[in-house]
Formats: structure tokens, sequence, C-alpha cells
């Protein structure tokens, strides 16, 4: 039994004439033979006059291919059809005595195996002039038969009716046969995959990332409205914390509230840990933005020292003794030089604020303890002290349904630090991570690369790409180049379009971007600058495309849990 293309079962062939047709060549020839129905073809013709493009489409009834021989196209014309010699023309007979003139059939057969024959050259065989097989066509008349002298154009030879049906494993390679002007010889393996390869499509879609993550990035936002709903009931506070899971909009919410506070013509300080983070919510600031001043805390203690003419200078040695507790001491001093500045204040990282820090921060109010005061955290997220201590605003308020990340990510986020984070029912599932080990630096190198390909062909963008690593050299590249983009260190070219980031996981703690690769990533806890909270901070950043380049197996081992649930 024959096999047919495309796959289906015989008697749901719509027309009967090409169902009784089917019907005999699947049943009657052999196993090896592909019997294609309704073979479509399309061209494009130009027109040599005015350069015009047009299309030109047909459609073969069957393309017969057999492995020892080559393909036969058959034109089936069903009913009672007859051949007007006087006109030339061809027409099928109706009820009551009238006909419809119908296209030659054999001219139709004709045409269909040049194009066919056309494709299966170009597609298979461009050396070629024809294809390495027999190859020609025939016309059946399942409902008639035929006498006298035959049409012009056509050849007893190639034309079968309703007494031919049963034989048609015979009369087909018979054909076949006659169309090649000596024996032909078997087609080789490869040659018969080529000819199956070129009439089977091997057209698919392929999903462009781009419109995916824009898909994606709808369902994202209507998850962040719904955090903004939160915060609308939040605003009748004045004083309170919140603590929030990675993804769950903290630092939005934050900008949110400062822009609150400005719009009740409060001054607003809006300060977080990330000197990154803080440029990037000052670019994002609205008009009303006047009222609102944005810094990290070490650039306000700096600023104001500076303003109050007291000298603000790190050390060369012992440099973390001195940010933690001498800056906030020299903030002090400069307030009470200054005086008090701010009306509220807002604080995104929290947790990773020294417990010294608060009493100056809450000195730049005018109303100091009793000020308007948000404060934004992740206990997760902790990277820069050994203890959260902070301030008592009263019982904080939970934010533990992540909106920024696809529920892929999300999953192997919540793995690494073995917490349940929720997301909700409507959040996109996305692509799986990409997860890799390359313990040399010319395999991540490589594959970094291969990476960077991929995500271009998928229409990318250079600002929608970051790569991250622990370490603040990039031992990875040896140039500025990789992949064909450009790498660019400082966040504004980036975000301008100038090529992709490459940061390290501490640097870009706070911000995001639609695709993150992690790469150069040691064992945890192996280097100072890479814990399980470095990791997670890390790999949170990715709102919709992850891969992860580790050094040690136990990097991976760390994100195979399955730890989300639905919000």
């Amino acid at each position: 039994m024959a096999r047919l293309i495309p796959k289906m079962i015989v008697k749901d062939i719509a027309l009967k004439p090409e169902r009784d047709t089917a019907k005999f060549l699947v049943d009657g020839l052999p196993d090896n033979v592909v019997v294609y129905h309704s073979y479509p073809w399309l061209r494009s013709e130009r027109n040599d006059k005015n350069g015009k493009v047009t299309i030109r489409e047909g459609e073969a009834d069957f393309v017969v291919v057999i492995p020892e021989l080559g393909f036969l196209v058959i034109e089936v014309k069903g009913g009672v059809i007859e051949y007007d010699q006087k006109e030339g023309r061809w027409y099928r007979k109706l009820n009551q005595g009238k006909r419809r003139e119908i296209k030659d059939p054999f001219k139709q057969a004709s045409g269909n195996t040049h194009e066919i024959k056309k494709r299966i050259t170009d597609h298979a065989f461009p050396q070629l002039k024809y294809p390495p097989c027999a190859f020609g066509y025939a016309v059946i008349f399942p409902d008639c038969d035929y006498q006298g002298t035959v049409a012009p154009g056509s050849d007893s030879a190639i034309i079968l009716s309703t007494k031919d049906l049963p034989y048609l494993d015979r009369r087909i390679p018979e054909i076949l046969k006659k169309w090649c002007p000596s024996n032909p010889s078997p087609m080789t393996k490869e040659q018969l995959k080529c000819i199956r390869r070129a009439l089977t499509s091997t057209f698919s879609l392929i999903p462009i990332l781009s419109r995916q993550i824009d898909e994606e990035e709808e369902s994202l936002v209507r998850l962040t409205d719904e955090q903004f709903r939160l915060l609308g009931f939040l605003q009748s506070h004045y004083r309170c914390s919140i603590e929030g899971v990675a993804g769950s909009g903290k630092t939005l919410l934050a900008l949110e509230q400062a822009k609150h506070f400005a719009k009740q013509g409060f001054h607003t300080l809006l300060v977080c840990y990330n000197k990154t983070l803080a440029q990037w919510i000052r670019n994002s600031l609205p008009p009303e933005g006047s009222f609102i001043d944005v810094y990290h805390f070490h650039g306000l203690c700096h600023l104001l020292c500076k303003e109050a003419g007291i000298p603000f200078s790190p050390p060369n040695k012992n440099k973390s003794k001195f940010f933690d507790s001498v800056a906030p001491n020299l903030l002090l001093d400069a307030v009470a030089i200054l005086g008090t500045k701010y009306d509220a204040l807002v604080v995104d990282e929290g947790q990773d604020f020294n417990s010294d820090w608060w009493l100056p921060l809450e000195a730049l109010c005018h109303q100091e303890d009793k000020a308007p005061f948000f404060l934004f955290y992740d206990p997760a997220q902790k990277l820069f002290v050994e203890k959260i201590g902070l301030p008592n605003l009263g019982h904080p308020y939970t934010l533990n349904i992540n909106c920024r990340n696809t529920r892929s990510i999300a999953s192997k986020c919540a793995s690494i630090r073995n917490m349940d984070i929720q997301v909700q029912d409507s959040a996109p599932t996305g692509m799986d991570v990409e997860m890799f080990i390359c313990e040399s630096e010319e395999e991540q190198k490589k594959k970094c690369e291969s990476i960077l390909k991929e995500i271009k062909k998928g229409g990318l963008r250079s600002d929608q790409i970051v790569i991250q690593s622990p370490f603040r050299e990039p031992t990875l590249f040896s140039s500025n180049k990789i992949a064909g983009f450009t790498i660019v260190r400082d966040i504004q070219k980036w975000k301008d379009g100038h090529g992709i980031l490459y940061t390290t996981i501490r640097n870009f703690k706070g911000l995001e971007a639609d695709a993150v690769i992690m790469v150069d990533l040691p064992e945890p806890n192996e280097s100072s600058v890479f814990s399980l909270n470095d990791f997670y901070v890390g790999a949170s950043r990715a709102k919709h495309f992850l891969a992860v380049l580790a050094r040690s197996p136990r990097v991976i081992d760390a994100m195979k849990k399955n730890l989300v649930s639905d919000g």
C-alpha cells in the first residue's frame, strides 16, 4: 500500500473522481511509493515590458513518486468529458444537454509537470538541468472510456480511463517508463531523499523572539497594574514598609509613591543603594520630578558633604568601614550645617542599608522620624550587609506575587533561594531557561556568541540584552565586540542603543532587561562576589529570556527544583 500525502483517509477526499483514483493508487502501488494528492505550486513571473511581478498558481491532482523510476504527474478529469474537434476545445457535459468549457487536461498536466520538475531541480539538484530520474504526466478519465483518434497534444500511451483504474499498479510504471528514452536507472537513496524533501514542504513557522516578548510584556504590564492598585490602598498611610519578592515591582512602586508625594507638593528624597539604579530612576522621572531628588546613599553623602564643606575621602584601604560607618556620620554632620531639606522619604533596596543610615536620612526631613516614609525591601536580595536592620515602620505589607518575570524564570529564581514565589494565573509561561556548564573561558565565549546570534535572529535590539557576571572585568571578551554586537559598560549608552550592556550582577541590582545572559558563574559562595543571593538577584533581572553559563554543575543544580506557584 502506497503512502498518501497529506496523510488522510482516502474516503475523506471530497471529489469522487479523485477519491476513486486515490483508492486504486494507494491500494495498488507498493509500500515504497509516495502519492501526493492536490499538490499545489506557485511561481513568480516577471513581465519584461513593465517589470511587474505576478504570481501564477496551479495544482496537480496527483504526483506519484516511484523509487525505481521517478515521478509521474496525474491530471484527473471526472464526469462526462468530450473534446470538440472543430473548436479544438474541451467540455464537461452537464444536465439537460448543457455543457461547460474546461481547460485542456493535457496542457494542465504538462504545465504542472514543468513546474514540479522545476521545483525539484531548483531545490534538490540546482547543478542539473533536469532531475536525475524519469518524469512525465498522464491524464485519467475515471468516468469515461475513449475511442477514435486522440486529441492534439496527447497520446494514447498517457491516457487512462475507467477500465484502467483497477490496473494502476501496472499502468503507472508503464507510462513512466515510456517518458524515458532509455531504461531508467533506480534512484539512489540520496536522490530519492532529495526529491521527497523538495516535494514535501520544509516550511515551518519559527517564533520570533521579539514578537514573543512583546506578547508576554502585555501580560506582565497588566500584572504590574495590579501591584499599583495595592499602592493605591497604601497611599492612605504616611509611613510604612513593603517587603516584596524579586520581580514584584518594588522599584516601580517606589517611584510611583515618590510621584504621589510630589503631586502633594512634598519635596521628596528617593534613595537606593545601587548607583546604576539611581541613574535609571532619575532618567525615568516625569515633569513633576522637580519635587523629587534621586540618589544612591553614598552619592547623597558625598554631595551633601561637598555642599557643607566637609571632606569626603574614602581611604585606599578598608573602604567598607568608611562607607558603612564613617559616611553616615559625615552625612549627619552635613545635615547639622545645611539643615533639613525634604518633606518625604522613599527608600528602595532597604535590605542593603546599614542600620546606622536611617538616622541621617530621617534627619534630612523636616519632621524627622515623623516624616512620610515608604520603605521597600527584599531580605532574599541582601548582598552588602551581614544583618538587616530596618527602622520600625509597623508590620510590613507584603508583595509576594512576581510580576516581572515569565513563569519559567520565576520558577528558577524560586529554586535558587528554595522559596515559594507566586505568579498570577495570567502570567506567561515563557521560554525555558537555558543552562550550560562551560568550564573553560573558550567554551563560555563560544556558547555566549551562539546564544547572542540566536537572539539577534529573533529580532531583539541591543538595548534589550544584558550580559551579567559576578566579576567586574569581562574575562570572556578580548574586544568590545561579540556576535556582531558592541559591548558597552555605561547604562545610558546601553539604553540609547549603542550596544549590549556588560555589567556585574551587583551593579545591575534593581534593574531589568528583556534578555539576560549570566556568564562566568563560579560555585556559589566560592567567591565573595557570588552567593546564592547574588545568583537569585541576577537571574531575577531577566524578564523574558535567561541563559546561564556556569563553571560549576552546582550552579545548575540550584535551578532544577520547581517551587513557583499560582497567585
